[in-house]
Protein backbone atom coordinates (compact mmCIF):
# COMPACT_ATOMS: atom_id res chain seq x y z
CA UNK A 1 0.00 0.00 0.00
CA UNK A 2 1.44 3.39 -1.20
CA UNK A 3 1.98 5.98 1.62
CA UNK A 4 -0.69 8.53 -0.58
CA UNK A 5 -3.17 5.58 0.22
CA UNK A 6 -2.39 5.61 3.93
CA UNK A 7 -2.99 9.53 4.26
CA UNK A 8 -6.41 9.04 3.23
CA UNK A 9 -6.92 6.39 5.68
CA UNK A 10 -6.14 8.29 8.45
CA UNK A 11 -8.68 8.89 10.95
CA UNK A 12 -9.60 11.03 13.77
CA UNK A 13 -8.38 8.56 16.37
CA UNK A 14 -6.26 5.13 16.04
CA UNK A 15 -8.80 2.55 16.15
CA UNK A 16 -11.03 3.90 13.33
CA UNK A 17 -7.75 4.59 11.67
CA UNK A 18 -6.63 0.44 12.17
CA UNK A 19 -10.45 -0.48 11.05
CA UNK A 20 -9.79 1.54 7.87
CA UNK A 21 -6.86 0.24 6.92
CA UNK A 22 -7.95 -3.54 7.53
CA UNK A 23 -11.19 -2.73 5.69
CA UNK A 24 -8.55 -1.36 2.58
CA UNK A 25 -6.60 -4.60 3.02
CA UNK A 26 -10.00 -7.03 3.27
CA UNK A 27 -12.94 -6.07 0.74
CA UNK A 28 -16.16 -7.04 2.10
CA UNK A 29 -16.46 -10.69 -0.09
CA UNK A 30 -12.83 -11.74 1.14
CA UNK A 31 -13.25 -11.05 4.64
CA UNK A 32 -14.70 -14.19 5.61
CA UNK A 33 -12.53 -16.23 3.78
CA UNK A 34 -9.73 -14.39 5.80
CA UNK A 35 -11.30 -15.05 9.12
CA UNK A 36 -11.27 -18.64 8.46
CA UNK A 37 -7.35 -18.41 7.57
CA UNK A 38 -6.54 -16.05 10.10
CA UNK A 39 -4.77 -12.81 9.48
CA UNK A 40 -1.26 -11.92 8.74
CA UNK A 41 0.65 -11.37 11.44
CA UNK A 42 3.02 -9.30 9.56
CA UNK A 43 -0.08 -7.03 8.57
CA UNK A 44 -0.97 -6.94 12.09
CA UNK A 45 1.87 -5.54 13.16
CA UNK A 46 2.42 -3.34 10.79
CA UNK A 47 -0.92 -2.07 11.42
CA UNK A 48 -0.15 -1.42 15.16
CA UNK A 49 3.34 0.32 13.91
CA UNK A 50 1.18 2.67 11.72
CA UNK A 51 -1.36 3.76 14.52
CA UNK A 52 1.49 4.23 16.99
CA UNK A 53 3.74 6.80 14.72
CA UNK A 54 0.61 8.87 13.93
CA UNK A 55 -1.30 8.48 16.88
CA UNK A 56 1.64 7.71 19.26
CA UNK A 57 -0.55 10.84 21.91
CA UNK A 58 -3.46 8.56 22.14
CA UNK A 59 -1.20 5.53 24.21
CA UNK A 60 -3.35 3.24 22.42
CA UNK A 61 -2.34 -0.21 23.90
CA UNK A 62 -2.02 -3.32 21.83
CA UNK A 63 -4.64 -5.14 23.20
CA UNK A 64 -7.19 -1.89 22.06
CA UNK A 65 -5.47 -1.79 18.29
CA UNK A 66 -6.07 -5.71 18.16
CA UNK A 67 -9.86 -5.37 19.09
CA UNK A 68 -10.72 -2.86 16.48
CA UNK A 69 -9.59 -4.89 13.86
CA UNK A 70 -10.99 -8.26 15.14
CA UNK A 71 -14.33 -5.70 14.90
CA UNK A 72 -14.43 -5.79 11.43
CA UNK A 73 -14.44 -9.30 10.88
CA UNK A 74 -16.85 -9.82 13.51
CA UNK A 75 -19.16 -7.23 11.62
CA UNK A 76 -18.38 -9.24 8.42
CA UNK A 77 -19.57 -12.34 10.21
CA UNK A 78 -22.83 -10.91 11.56
CA UNK A 79 -24.20 -9.69 8.33
CA UNK A 80 -23.21 -12.91 6.82
CA UNK A 81 -25.49 -14.51 9.35
CA UNK A 82 -28.08 -12.42 8.95
CA UNK A 83 -27.65 -12.66 5.30
CA UNK A 84 -27.92 -16.03 5.77
CA UNK A 85 -31.05 -16.04 7.99
CA UNK A 86 -32.69 -13.80 5.36
CA UNK A 87 -31.93 -16.19 2.17
CA UNK A 88 -33.56 -19.31 4.49
CA UNK A 89 -36.78 -17.16 5.38
CA UNK A 90 -37.20 -15.94 1.77
CA UNK A 91 -36.01 -19.53 0.44
CA UNK A 92 -38.87 -20.72 2.54
CA UNK A 93 -41.30 -19.03 1.56
CA UNK A 94 -40.88 -18.78 -1.98
CA UNK A 95 -40.22 -22.54 -2.25
CA UNK A 96 -43.12 -23.01 -4.46
CA UNK A 97 -42.27 -20.27 -6.61
CA UNK A 98 -38.85 -21.68 -7.69
CA UNK A 99 -39.67 -25.35 -6.59
CA UNK A 100 -40.58 -27.69 -9.65
CA UNK A 101 -44.21 -26.68 -10.27
CA UNK A 102 -44.02 -27.52 -13.70
CA UNK A 103 -43.01 -30.21 -15.86
CA UNK A 104 -40.01 -27.84 -17.43
CA UNK A 105 -38.06 -27.53 -14.14
CA UNK A 106 -37.01 -30.80 -12.24
CA UNK A 107 -35.53 -29.21 -9.35
CA UNK A 108 -35.36 -25.81 -7.58
CA UNK A 109 -32.95 -23.12 -8.80
CA UNK A 110 -29.69 -22.86 -7.02
CA UNK A 111 -26.94 -20.21 -6.45
CA UNK A 112 -25.01 -21.92 -9.32
CA UNK A 113 -27.63 -21.94 -11.79
CA UNK A 114 -28.30 -17.90 -10.87
CA UNK A 115 -24.03 -17.46 -11.58
CA UNK A 116 -23.84 -19.03 -14.78
CA UNK A 117 -27.09 -17.17 -16.35
CA UNK A 118 -25.34 -14.05 -15.11
CA UNK A 119 -21.83 -14.87 -16.88
CA UNK A 120 -23.76 -15.95 -19.90
CA UNK A 121 -25.13 -12.45 -20.38
CA UNK A 122 -22.59 -10.63 -19.25
CA UNK A 123 -20.53 -12.14 -22.29
CA UNK A 124 -23.48 -12.04 -24.47
CA UNK A 125 -24.05 -8.51 -24.08
CA UNK A 126 -20.51 -7.30 -23.14
CA UNK A 127 -21.32 -6.17 -19.32
CA UNK A 128 -18.93 -4.29 -17.55
CA UNK A 129 -18.06 -6.33 -13.73
CA UNK A 130 -19.63 -3.58 -11.79
CA UNK A 131 -22.75 -3.81 -14.04
CA UNK A 132 -22.91 -7.29 -12.91
CA UNK A 133 -22.71 -6.54 -9.21
CA UNK A 134 -25.36 -3.94 -9.73
CA UNK A 135 -27.69 -6.78 -11.30
CA UNK A 136 -26.99 -8.74 -7.70
CA UNK A 137 -27.91 -5.97 -5.78
CA UNK A 138 -31.01 -6.19 -7.54
CA UNK A 139 -31.40 -9.31 -6.93
CA UNK A 140 -30.68 -9.29 -3.47
CA UNK A 141 -33.19 -6.65 -2.65
CA UNK A 142 -35.74 -8.46 -4.64
CA UNK A 143 -35.23 -11.00 -1.79
CA UNK A 144 -34.43 -13.79 -4.63
CA UNK A 145 -33.21 -16.84 -3.06
CA UNK A 146 -29.61 -17.76 -3.90
CA UNK A 147 -28.79 -14.98 -5.70
CA UNK A 148 -24.73 -14.16 -5.36
CA UNK A 149 -24.22 -10.50 -3.98
CA UNK A 150 -21.11 -9.28 -6.37
CA UNK A 151 -18.96 -10.52 -9.42
CA UNK A 152 -16.58 -12.38 -6.66
CA UNK A 153 -19.50 -14.30 -5.61
CA UNK A 154 -20.37 -15.42 -9.13
CA UNK A 155 -16.86 -16.72 -9.43
CA UNK A 156 -16.44 -18.30 -6.21
CA UNK A 157 -19.74 -20.39 -7.18
CA UNK A 158 -18.67 -21.66 -10.51
CA UNK A 159 -15.09 -22.50 -8.92
CA UNK A 160 -16.61 -24.56 -6.51
CA UNK A 161 -19.09 -26.49 -8.86
CA UNK A 162 -16.63 -26.90 -11.69
CA UNK A 163 -13.97 -28.99 -11.42
CA UNK A 164 -10.74 -28.29 -13.58
CA UNK A 165 -9.91 -30.90 -16.15
CA UNK A 166 -5.63 -29.31 -16.50
CA UNK A 167 -3.71 -31.60 -14.36
CA UNK A 168 -0.80 -29.19 -14.02
CA UNK A 169 2.83 -30.08 -13.25
CA UNK A 170 6.00 -27.89 -12.01
CA UNK A 171 9.27 -28.07 -13.61
CA UNK A 172 12.24 -26.25 -12.52
CA UNK A 173 15.32 -25.77 -14.97
CA UNK A 174 18.40 -26.32 -13.11
CA UNK A 175 20.68 -22.96 -13.71
CA UNK A 176 24.26 -25.63 -14.05
CA UNK A 177 23.19 -28.21 -16.21
CA UNK A 178 20.13 -26.58 -18.32
CA UNK A 179 17.91 -29.05 -17.94
CA UNK A 180 14.68 -30.16 -16.53
CA UNK A 181 14.32 -31.16 -12.57
CA UNK A 182 11.49 -31.96 -10.67
CA UNK A 183 12.81 -30.63 -7.84
CA UNK A 184 13.46 -26.79 -7.25
CA UNK A 185 16.22 -27.36 -4.37
CA UNK A 186 18.15 -29.97 -5.74
CA UNK A 187 18.87 -30.98 -9.62
CA UNK A 188 17.52 -34.42 -10.57
CA UNK A 189 19.57 -35.43 -13.06
CA UNK A 190 21.69 -37.97 -12.16
CA UNK A 191 25.22 -36.29 -13.84
CA UNK A 192 24.39 -33.04 -11.72
CA UNK A 193 25.00 -32.59 -8.23
CA UNK A 194 23.55 -28.78 -8.17
CA UNK A 195 22.10 -27.76 -5.15
CA UNK A 196 20.34 -24.68 -3.95
CA UNK A 197 22.42 -22.02 -1.44
CA UNK A 198 21.18 -19.05 0.17
CA UNK A 199 21.88 -16.01 -1.58
CA UNK A 200 21.48 -17.66 -4.78
CA UNK A 201 18.27 -17.31 -6.49
CA UNK A 202 15.93 -19.57 -7.04
CA UNK A 203 15.65 -21.62 -10.43
CA UNK A 204 13.03 -20.32 -13.13
CA UNK A 205 10.34 -22.60 -13.25
CA UNK A 206 7.24 -23.32 -15.88
CA UNK A 207 4.31 -25.28 -15.91
CA UNK A 208 3.09 -28.23 -17.98
CA UNK A 209 -0.81 -29.51 -18.70
CA UNK A 210 -2.17 -33.34 -19.61
CA UNK A 211 -2.72 -33.05 -23.24
CA UNK A 212 -4.50 -36.19 -23.65
CA UNK A 213 -6.98 -35.28 -20.58
CA UNK A 214 -7.98 -32.53 -22.53
CA UNK A 215 -8.09 -33.85 -25.89
CA UNK A 216 -10.03 -36.54 -24.42
CA UNK A 217 -12.76 -34.21 -23.24
CA UNK A 218 -12.85 -32.59 -25.99
CA UNK A 219 -13.19 -35.16 -28.52
CA UNK A 220 -16.03 -36.52 -26.39
CA UNK A 221 -18.10 -32.93 -26.34
CA UNK A 222 -17.53 -31.60 -29.93
CA UNK A 223 -19.26 -32.73 -32.81
CA UNK A 224 -18.04 -30.76 -35.34
CA UNK A 225 -14.97 -33.16 -36.03
CA UNK A 226 -14.56 -34.90 -39.55
CA UNK A 227 -12.09 -37.58 -39.53
CA UNK A 228 -10.31 -37.85 -42.60
CA UNK A 229 -10.44 -40.76 -44.83
CA UNK A 230 -7.87 -42.59 -47.46
CA UNK A 231 -8.90 -42.08 -50.66
CA UNK A 232 -7.69 -43.23 -54.17
CA UNK A 233 -7.23 -39.34 -55.55
CA UNK A 234 -3.79 -38.46 -55.95
CA UNK A 235 -2.54 -34.85 -54.16
CA UNK A 236 -1.82 -33.36 -57.74
CA UNK A 237 -5.73 -34.14 -58.85
CA UNK A 238 -6.90 -31.69 -56.00
CA UNK A 239 -6.81 -27.87 -57.69
CA UNK A 240 -8.17 -26.06 -54.87
CA UNK A 241 -6.72 -26.59 -51.30
CA UNK A 242 -9.29 -24.89 -49.01
CA UNK A 243 -7.93 -26.11 -45.44
CA UNK A 244 -4.95 -28.03 -44.07
CA UNK A 245 -6.48 -31.69 -44.75
CA UNK A 246 -5.87 -30.81 -48.36
CA UNK A 247 -2.00 -30.46 -48.27
CA UNK A 248 0.03 -32.90 -49.74
CA UNK A 249 2.00 -33.53 -46.65
CA UNK A 250 -1.78 -34.61 -44.98
CA UNK A 251 -2.61 -36.47 -48.02
CA UNK A 252 0.76 -38.72 -47.87
CA UNK A 253 0.37 -39.37 -43.73
CA UNK A 254 -2.90 -40.86 -44.59
CA UNK A 255 -1.55 -43.20 -47.25
CA UNK A 256 1.39 -43.88 -44.80
CA UNK A 257 -0.99 -44.15 -41.18
CA UNK A 258 -3.43 -47.38 -41.51
CA UNK A 259 -5.28 -46.26 -38.14
CA UNK A 260 -7.52 -43.10 -37.80
CA UNK A 261 -5.41 -39.89 -36.92
CA UNK A 262 -5.61 -36.75 -34.93
CA UNK A 263 -3.22 -33.48 -36.17
CA UNK A 264 -2.44 -30.81 -34.30
CA UNK A 265 -1.06 -27.18 -34.77
CA UNK A 266 1.37 -25.66 -32.35
CA UNK A 267 1.54 -22.12 -31.28
CA UNK A 268 3.40 -20.06 -28.76
CA UNK A 269 3.67 -16.30 -28.32
CA UNK A 270 4.19 -13.74 -25.53
CA UNK A 271 1.82 -11.76 -24.26
CA UNK A 272 2.02 -8.60 -21.79
CA UNK A 273 -0.63 -9.47 -19.03
CA UNK A 274 -0.02 -5.19 -18.75
CA UNK A 275 0.08 -2.70 -20.89
CA UNK A 276 2.89 -0.62 -18.36
CA UNK A 277 5.02 -3.33 -18.09
CA UNK A 278 7.42 -5.39 -20.25
CA UNK A 279 6.73 -8.60 -18.21
CA UNK A 280 5.26 -11.24 -20.39
CA UNK A 281 3.79 -14.94 -20.51
CA UNK A 282 4.46 -17.28 -22.86
CA UNK A 283 1.82 -20.47 -23.53
CA UNK A 284 2.30 -23.16 -25.74
CA UNK A 285 -1.09 -24.31 -27.24
CA UNK A 286 -2.66 -26.73 -29.56
CA UNK A 287 -5.55 -27.29 -31.88
CA UNK A 288 -7.10 -30.08 -33.47
CA UNK A 289 -6.73 -29.36 -37.33
CA UNK A 290 -9.71 -32.01 -38.41
CA UNK A 291 -12.20 -29.84 -36.08
CA UNK A 292 -13.75 -27.58 -38.50
CA UNK A 293 -12.48 -24.34 -38.98
CA UNK A 294 -15.07 -22.01 -37.87
CA UNK A 295 -14.93 -24.15 -34.31
CA UNK A 296 -10.96 -24.70 -34.55
CA UNK A 297 -10.08 -22.01 -32.68
CA UNK A 298 -12.80 -21.31 -30.19
CA UNK A 299 -11.89 -21.20 -26.17
CA UNK A 300 -13.35 -24.90 -25.54
CA UNK A 301 -11.41 -26.78 -28.59
CA UNK A 302 -8.02 -25.31 -27.24
CA UNK A 303 -5.03 -27.52 -25.86
CA UNK A 304 -3.15 -26.16 -23.50
CA UNK A 305 0.39 -27.27 -23.03
CA UNK A 306 2.49 -25.50 -21.00
CA UNK A 307 3.29 -22.10 -19.77
CA UNK A 308 6.30 -20.18 -19.49
CA UNK A 309 4.35 -17.79 -16.41
CA UNK A 310 7.79 -15.18 -16.99
CA UNK A 311 9.07 -12.78 -16.44
CA UNK A 312 11.02 -12.67 -19.06
CA UNK A 313 11.17 -13.98 -22.50
CA UNK A 314 12.70 -17.48 -22.54
CA UNK A 315 15.77 -17.97 -23.37
CA UNK A 316 16.35 -20.88 -26.24
CA UNK A 317 17.58 -23.43 -23.86
CA UNK A 318 14.43 -22.40 -21.46
CA UNK A 319 12.38 -23.24 -24.60
CA UNK A 320 13.78 -26.25 -25.28
CA UNK A 321 13.58 -27.82 -21.82
CA UNK A 322 9.80 -26.34 -21.57
CA UNK A 323 8.84 -28.58 -25.42
CA UNK A 324 10.75 -31.32 -23.76
CA UNK A 325 8.41 -32.02 -21.60
CA UNK A 326 5.60 -31.47 -23.65
CA UNK A 327 7.21 -33.52 -26.80
CA UNK A 328 7.04 -36.63 -24.03
CA UNK A 329 3.35 -36.69 -24.20
CA UNK A 330 3.11 -36.08 -27.63
CA UNK A 331 5.26 -39.39 -28.58
CA UNK A 332 2.79 -41.55 -26.22
CA UNK A 333 -0.25 -39.86 -28.15
CA UNK A 334 1.93 -41.39 -31.57
CA UNK A 335 1.80 -44.84 -30.42
CA UNK A 336 -2.51 -44.12 -30.14
CA UNK A 337 -5.21 -45.36 -27.89
CA UNK A 338 -8.35 -45.10 -27.63
CA UNK A 339 -10.81 -42.12 -27.29
CA UNK A 340 -14.09 -41.59 -26.85
CA UNK A 341 -15.86 -39.48 -29.58
CA UNK A 342 -18.75 -38.02 -29.21
CA UNK A 343 -21.06 -39.23 -32.72
CA UNK A 344 -24.96 -38.48 -33.47
CA UNK A 345 -25.53 -41.94 -31.78
CA UNK A 346 -24.08 -41.16 -28.78
CA UNK A 347 -20.24 -41.93 -27.83
CA UNK A 348 -18.49 -43.90 -30.31
CA UNK A 349 -14.98 -45.36 -28.97
CA UNK A 350 -12.24 -45.21 -31.40
CA UNK A 351 -8.02 -45.82 -31.44
CA UNK A 352 -6.74 -42.51 -32.63
CA UNK A 353 -3.19 -41.19 -33.53
CA UNK A 354 -1.88 -37.80 -32.69
CA UNK A 355 0.73 -36.10 -34.81
CA UNK A 356 1.91 -32.53 -34.35
CA UNK A 357 2.55 -31.85 -38.44
CA UNK A 358 2.45 -28.05 -37.98
CA UNK A 359 3.84 -24.74 -35.65
CA UNK A 360 2.13 -21.66 -36.34
CA UNK A 361 3.97 -18.56 -34.61
CA UNK A 362 5.52 -15.85 -35.78
CA UNK A 363 9.14 -15.09 -36.53
CA UNK A 364 11.12 -14.43 -33.55
CA UNK A 365 9.05 -17.13 -31.11
CA UNK A 366 10.04 -19.16 -34.60
CA UNK A 367 13.57 -18.31 -33.72
CA UNK A 368 13.24 -18.72 -30.31
CA UNK A 369 11.86 -22.86 -31.00
CA UNK A 370 13.77 -23.38 -34.12
CA UNK A 371 16.86 -22.49 -31.73
CA UNK A 372 17.92 -20.51 -34.57
CA UNK A 373 19.45 -16.38 -34.15
CA UNK A 374 17.05 -13.50 -34.61
CA UNK A 375 15.40 -12.80 -37.89
CA UNK A 376 17.35 -9.56 -37.91
CA UNK A 377 20.62 -11.50 -37.51
CA UNK A 378 23.40 -13.25 -39.66
CA UNK A 379 21.24 -16.05 -41.05
CA UNK A 380 17.67 -15.27 -39.40
CA UNK A 381 15.80 -16.79 -42.23
CA UNK A 382 14.45 -20.35 -40.89
CA UNK A 383 13.93 -21.60 -44.49
CA UNK A 384 17.47 -20.73 -46.61
CA UNK A 385 20.86 -20.36 -45.77
CA UNK A 386 21.06 -17.08 -47.54
CA UNK A 387 23.00 -14.34 -45.57
CA UNK A 388 21.81 -11.02 -44.49
CA UNK A 389 23.30 -8.27 -46.01
CA UNK A 390 22.39 -5.63 -43.62
CA UNK A 391 24.11 -7.74 -40.92
CA UNK A 392 25.54 -6.42 -37.35
CA UNK A 393 29.06 -6.96 -36.84
CA UNK A 394 30.01 -9.45 -34.18
CA UNK A 395 30.01 -7.74 -30.71
CA UNK A 396 33.57 -6.70 -29.51
CA UNK A 397 35.19 -9.51 -27.27
CA UNK A 398 36.38 -7.88 -24.58
CA UNK A 399 38.95 -10.60 -22.73
CA UNK A 400 41.47 -8.53 -20.95
CA UNK A 401 43.80 -12.39 -21.00
CA UNK A 402 43.81 -11.82 -24.80
CA UNK A 403 46.09 -9.61 -26.90
CA UNK A 404 45.15 -7.74 -29.81
CA UNK A 405 46.55 -10.24 -31.91
CA UNK A 406 44.53 -12.93 -30.08
CA UNK A 407 41.15 -11.23 -30.01
CA UNK A 408 41.72 -10.72 -34.35
CA UNK A 409 41.97 -14.76 -34.67
CA UNK A 410 39.36 -15.54 -32.35
CA UNK A 411 37.38 -13.38 -33.85
CA UNK A 412 37.38 -14.71 -37.04
CA UNK A 413 37.28 -18.29 -35.97
CA UNK A 414 33.55 -17.27 -34.71
CA UNK A 415 32.87 -15.67 -38.15
CA UNK A 416 34.00 -18.56 -39.87
CA UNK A 417 32.33 -21.21 -37.32
CA UNK A 418 29.05 -18.98 -37.75
CA UNK A 419 29.07 -19.10 -41.58
CA UNK A 420 29.80 -22.79 -41.26
CA UNK A 421 26.81 -23.44 -39.19
CA UNK A 422 25.02 -20.87 -40.94
CA UNK A 423 23.44 -19.34 -38.38
CA UNK A 424 22.02 -22.62 -36.43
CA UNK A 425 22.48 -22.02 -32.55
CA UNK A 426 21.17 -26.16 -31.71
CA UNK A 427 19.11 -28.68 -32.57
CA UNK A 428 15.57 -28.07 -32.18
CA UNK A 429 13.87 -30.50 -29.93
CA UNK A 430 10.59 -31.06 -32.43
CA UNK A 431 12.78 -33.01 -34.69
CA UNK A 432 11.84 -35.99 -32.22
CA UNK A 433 8.63 -35.95 -33.37
CA UNK A 434 7.68 -38.53 -35.98
CA UNK A 435 6.11 -36.67 -38.57
CA UNK A 436 7.32 -32.96 -37.76
CA UNK A 437 9.88 -31.50 -40.79
CA UNK A 438 11.25 -28.77 -38.86
CA UNK A 439 12.17 -27.21 -42.82
CA UNK A 440 8.54 -26.67 -44.18
CA UNK A 441 6.35 -27.38 -40.62
CA UNK A 442 6.94 -23.84 -39.76
CA UNK A 443 4.05 -21.70 -41.12
CA UNK A 444 5.59 -18.69 -42.87
CA UNK A 445 4.85 -15.39 -40.57
CA UNK A 446 2.49 -12.79 -42.54
CA UNK A 447 3.86 -9.91 -40.47
CA UNK A 448 7.56 -10.38 -40.89
CA UNK A 449 7.70 -12.28 -44.00
CA UNK A 450 5.05 -10.34 -46.11
CA UNK A 451 4.32 -6.76 -44.32
CA UNK A 452 7.67 -6.29 -43.27
CA UNK A 453 9.76 -8.04 -45.81
CA UNK A 454 7.95 -8.02 -49.28
CA UNK A 455 5.91 -5.38 -49.22
CA UNK A 456 9.12 -3.09 -47.60
CA UNK A 457 10.63 -3.95 -50.58
CA UNK A 458 7.94 -3.66 -52.93
CA UNK A 459 7.71 -0.57 -51.53
CA UNK A 460 11.48 0.67 -52.03
CA UNK A 461 10.98 -0.74 -55.39
CA UNK A 462 7.91 1.71 -56.45
CA UNK A 463 8.97 5.34 -54.52
CA UNK A 464 12.68 4.99 -54.44
CA UNK A 465 14.39 7.96 -56.60
CA UNK A 466 16.84 5.07 -57.49
CA UNK A 467 14.42 3.12 -59.74
CA UNK A 468 12.26 6.07 -61.03
CA UNK A 469 13.42 5.12 -64.60
CA UNK A 470 11.83 1.95 -64.36
CA UNK A 471 8.62 0.69 -65.55
CA UNK A 472 7.28 -0.61 -62.18
CA UNK A 473 8.30 2.86 -60.61
CA UNK A 474 5.59 5.34 -59.15
CA UNK A 475 8.00 7.89 -57.96
CA UNK A 476 6.99 10.47 -59.91
CA UNK A 477 2.81 9.86 -58.89
CA UNK A 478 4.11 9.91 -54.99
CA UNK A 479 2.49 13.04 -54.60
CA UNK A 480 -0.59 11.65 -55.70
CA UNK A 481 -0.74 8.85 -53.50
CA UNK A 482 -0.11 10.82 -50.50
CA UNK A 483 -2.61 12.81 -50.77
CA UNK A 484 -5.00 9.86 -51.17
CA UNK A 485 -3.72 8.18 -48.38
CA UNK A 486 -4.12 11.05 -46.19
CA UNK A 487 -7.70 11.55 -47.43
CA UNK A 488 -8.74 8.26 -45.66
CA UNK A 489 -10.97 8.18 -42.73
CA UNK A 490 -9.21 5.97 -40.09
CA UNK A 491 -11.07 4.38 -37.48
CA UNK A 492 -10.85 5.61 -33.85
CA UNK A 493 -9.49 2.72 -32.86
CA UNK A 494 -6.18 3.18 -34.73
CA UNK A 495 -3.46 4.34 -32.21
CA UNK A 496 -1.23 6.11 -34.67
CA UNK A 497 -1.76 7.04 -38.06
CA UNK A 498 0.58 6.35 -40.76
CA UNK A 499 3.44 8.44 -41.87
CA UNK A 500 3.08 10.50 -45.36
CA UNK A 501 4.64 8.02 -48.07
CA UNK A 502 6.99 11.33 -48.86
CA UNK A 503 8.79 10.67 -45.76
CA UNK A 504 9.32 7.01 -46.67
CA UNK A 505 12.91 6.61 -47.07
Amino acid sequence: MSEEQLNRLQKPNGTRTARSIIRACYPLHARMDALEEGIDDDLRQAVHDYVNMFHGMESLTGGKINESINNVFRSAKTQQKQDGKNESQQSTSNNSKLSTSSDSLSRPIEKVDLAATLVALKNRHSLSAVCINDICSLLCVLNVPGAPRSWFQIKKALDKSCASTLDRTVWWICPNCKKVSDNKFTCSNANCSWRFVPPASMPNYFYTFNIRDQLSSILATTADMYLQKRTNVTPHSILTMKDIVDGNYYRKLLDEESDDILTLTMSTDGIQPFKSTEKSIWPVTFIINEIKRKKRFTFQNLILGGVWPGPAKPKRFEMSAVLETIILQLKELEKGSYFECCSDAGYVSRFLKVFLICACMDKPAQALVQNLPEPTAKFGCGRCEIRELNDIEIEKINRHSLDRKGKRQLKQKLIKNKESEHGILGPCVLRQLKYFDVGFSFVSDNLHNVYQGVTRKLLSLWLRADYKREDWSCFNHIHQLSSMLQSFRFPSTTGRRPRSLLKFK
